[in-house]
């Protein structure tokens, strides 16, 4: 099920009709006079709203925030001031801020049904980087602070579900259903209480019933269709969303779900001939022209893509992702320029952190160094103290030849507890610390490591949970990378601690106290018993490891070795065999099998097994030259020439 977020808005307008400020925005001259009118009057409400309206007209949100903070703190009329400085803040998504500004108005019915939807956000920022914990207390909380919130409820219930707690729940369905009888998102969520497909089953058919009593309600017709879609069946939800877009009144939403189904199933063309109609009904939608560009992109037409996001960057309230895209197509078009422009405004304009992160990445790769080394301080600037931007500028310092800076980036970087392997790794190499800072900075880098890691395995659970698309998993790869670099660096970490210190297994004993249920330290556990020839053991940790995973390859080829080294040659040739099975190219199994099997007198079994491999995968040069160098070792000299002869023609 899609979590959803809430507009958050008290009704509360900065811009006062009639005042000066309304004719005259963002001027200079009429801020200094409500300056000196708070002077004289510094209890009056409505100056301090007047000024903060001139400041964020002005793009100053820093100086609007510490304005209605003076009037909070002075003014006779502090809730309206409060009030307003909750919408400023829930415009800016600082959701904890905004909570922490609405605490004293809960008192009543308005401010505790606005804190709710402050929740309902907070909690889907939580829950999006993997704190389910802190998701599930804020949307307990948006619930009691306003029982008839839907997406508090819809929210709660998905996460009950998907932890498991299937009865919890149903409970939080009922009870919202109770004041929503009709609410499609409800009625899946009920029906989802169910077991597995078995929900999802019920889910739709109670959908279809309740779609052929509301036809019009688009609601229903949009639930079901995504349902479908997330079921699989691509065409049935095509034909509904197509019946829900050509519905007289359809909605914007309703446009924007149809368009990013399209995208989400490859079909660039079919989105492509929505988005212009629907940019066409609604020509003020950011999110449709944005919608647009990735339909343009899809198929080629960069040139069109490039019309799309520009008008979405225009309209958008945040316009980074439009930016982003913009780089991207400008980029692919060929204009270099154009693209480093787009990236460079994201900087200029104050962007979100991870919109100027993904900004200066894609400086990097477009070999705009100087340009990323600036969005990494403007974001440095903002945050001196930001892990992230701190590593990621020290690497490029260091790639640049700039190793003063790269190390004074890197030192700052590892005073964080949150900093990772990275910083220390790097001050291991660049300083050649003392043995007792190396050892501390190894130290670090597992702990740390470790940290990082779990946390980053959290983060990409999350990513490919619920409706996996391919644009979800597309948008997700920086993610998947970075786990996957963190991990590297982590294994380096863990490679020179465990195997070539004398206090690695101490350390190694510790880590698995404070990390029992790590697949990775059971692995180290595993290979610190082989290296110390304590085979049983070794072989009694991989045959667990592999109870868990029996498809890992490079756990079927230690468990090999294992094997081979306690002397039992005919089992480790088994499972070399099975290794190779999982992955065929491989050469160290390859030649591990080669020996073996040369040994025990059964080499004709490896080439069987390479000629299976071979109709599975005939292109691949790498088999080929395996089975001609078999065939030479068999003595079957005309085969192996003929196999070569086939292989020159191919390639050819």
């Amino acid at each position: 099920m899609i979590l959803r977020r809430c507009l958050v808005c008290w009704g509360v307008t900065l811009l006062l009709a009639g005042s000066v400020a309304a004719q005259e925005p963002g001027n200079p001259t009429r801020r200094a006079a409500l300056e000196r009118q708070l002077l004289v009057h510094p209890a009056e409400a409505v100056i301090y709203l007047e000024l903060a309206r001139e400041y964020e007209v002005a793009k100053q949100p820093d100086a609007a925030e510490q304005v209605l903070r003076r009037g909070i703190d002075q003014a006779t009329d502090t809730d309206r001031v409060r009030a307003t400085l909750v919408d400023l803040l829930a415009r800016q998504e600082r959701w904890s801020d905004a909570l922490a500004a609405v605490e004293p108005l809960r008192r009543d019915f308005t401010g505790r049904a606005v804190a709710a939807k402050l929740r309902v956000n907070a909690g889907l920022v939580a829950y999006q980087v993997g704190d389910r914990t802190g998701a599930r207390r804020h949307w307990d909380q948006a619930l009691r602070d306003d029982p008839a919130l839907v997406e508090a409820a819809v929210n709660l219930g998905a996460l009950l579900i998907e932890i498991g707690a299937r009865d919890s729940a149903r409970a939080v369905a009922a009870g919202a259903l109770r004041l929503h009888p009709d609410d499609p998102r409800l009625l899946a969520l009920r029906a989802g209480t169910l077991e597995g497909a078995e929900g999802v089953a019920a889910a739709i058919t109670a959908l279809r019933q309740l779609r052929a009593t509301r036809p019009r309600d688009e609601g229903i017709g949009l639930e079901l269709a995504r349902l479908l879609a997330a079921t699989g069946d691509h065409a049935a939800a095509a034909a509904l969303y197509d019946t829900l877009v050509r519905a007289p009144g359809a909605t914007e939403a309703a446009l924007e779900a149809a368009v990013t189904f399209r995208l989400d199933v490859s079909q660039f063309d079919a989105a492509a001939i929505t988005a212009e109609d629907a940019v066409g009904r609604f020509p003020r939608s950011g999110a449709l022209w944005s919608l647009l560009g990735e339909a343009e992109a899809g198929r080629g037409r960069w040139r069109d893509a490039l019309v799309a996001y520009r008008r979405a960057v225009v309209l958008l309230p945040d316009p980074s992702e439009a930016e982003l895209a913009l780089a991207d197509a400008s980029a692919a078009d060929g204009d270099t320029a154009a693209a480093q422009e787009a990236l460079d405004a994201l900087g200029r304009r104050a962007a979100p952190r991870d919109a100027v992160l993904r900004a200066a990445h894609r400086a990097q790769l477009l070999g705009a160094d100087s340009l990323a080394a600036d969005l990494y301080g403007v974001l440095l600037a903002r945050a001196p103290d930001d892990v992230t931007a701190l590593t990621a500028a020290a690497e490029l310092a260091e790639a640049r030849g700039d190793t003063g800076r790269a190390v004074a980036l890197y030192r700052t970087a590892a005073a964080s507890d949150s900093s990772g392997p990275a910083p220390q790794l790097a001050l291991l190499r660049l300083t050649h610390p003392a043995p007792d800072t190396a050892t501390l900075l190894l130290r670090r880098a597992v702990w740390r490591g470790m940290e990082a890691v779990q946390h980053l395995e959290l983060q990409t659970a999350q990513a490919v949970s619920g409706d996996v698309s391919r644009r979800r998993v597309v948008r997700a790869q920086p993610l998947f990378d970075r786990r996957q670099r963190t991990l590297d660096q982590l294994r380096a970490a863990l490679d020179t601690v465990v195997f070539q210190t004398d206090w690695g297994e101490t350390e190694l004993a510790s880590l698995k106290l404070a990390y029992p249920q790590s697949t990775l330290l059971d692995r180290y556990e595993a290979g610190l018993a082989m290296r110390q020839r304590r085979d049983s053991l070794a072989l009694a940790r991989y045959e667990a490891l592999l109870r868990r995973d029996p498809t890992d390859a490079e756990l079927q080829r230690t468990r090999a070795a294992v094997l081979d080294q306690m002397g039992r040659q005919r089992d480790a040739a088994t499972a070399y065999a099975r290794a190779l099975e999982l992955a065929p190219e491989d050469e160290s199994t390859f030649r591990a099998l080669v020996r073996l099997r040369q040994e025990s007198g059964t080499l004709e079994q490896l080439l069987v097994q390479l000629r299976r491999f071979r109709v599975a995968l005939p292109d691949s040069d790498t088999l080929a030259e395996r089975e001609i160098e078999v065939l030479h070792r068999l003595g079957r000299t005309a085969e192996a020439e003929a196999v070569a002869r086939t292989r020159r023609e191919r390639m050819s």
